[in-house]
C-alpha cells in the first residue's frame, strides 16, 4: 500500500515592507534572483510579484500602491462571494 504525505511548506504572504524592498531593488536594477536573496524569498515569489502587481515589461520600476490595491480588490472579491455563499445558504437553516 502506498501513502502520500502532503507537507504544507506554510505560504506567507508578503508584507507591505517586503513589497517596498522589492520596488526600491527593482528600481536599483537588481536582478530578480539578487531580489530574492535580499528579501528572503524565492525568486520565483519577486518574479510572480512583479508580474502580477508590476508595470509593464518595458518599465523598471514597481509601483507599491500599486500592488496594495490589487491586494485589496482580490480579497473584496473573495468577501463579495463568501457573502453570496452566505445569503444562498441562509434559507435551509445552515449556519
Amino acid at each position: 500500500m502506498i501513502t502520500h504525505v502532503f507537507m504544507n511548506k506554510g505560504y506567507k504572504q508578503l508584507t507591505v515592507g517586503e513589497r517596498d524592498l522589492i520596488g526600491a531593488l527593482k528600481a536599483a536594477g537588481k536582478s530578480i534572483g539578487d531580489i530574492g536573496k535580499e528579501v528572503g524569498r524565492d525568486k520565483s515569489t519577486i518574479s510572480r510579484e512583479l508580474r502580477r502587481n508590476g508595470p509593464p515589461i518595458h518599465n523598471r520600476y514597481y509601483y507599491l500602491e500599486r500592488a496594495i490595491a490589487k491586494i485589496n480588490e482580490r480579497l473584496l472579491s473573495r468577501l463579495v462571494l463568501l457573502s453570496h455563499a452566505v445569503v444562498d445558504l441562509a434559507p435551509i437553516g445552515v449556519k
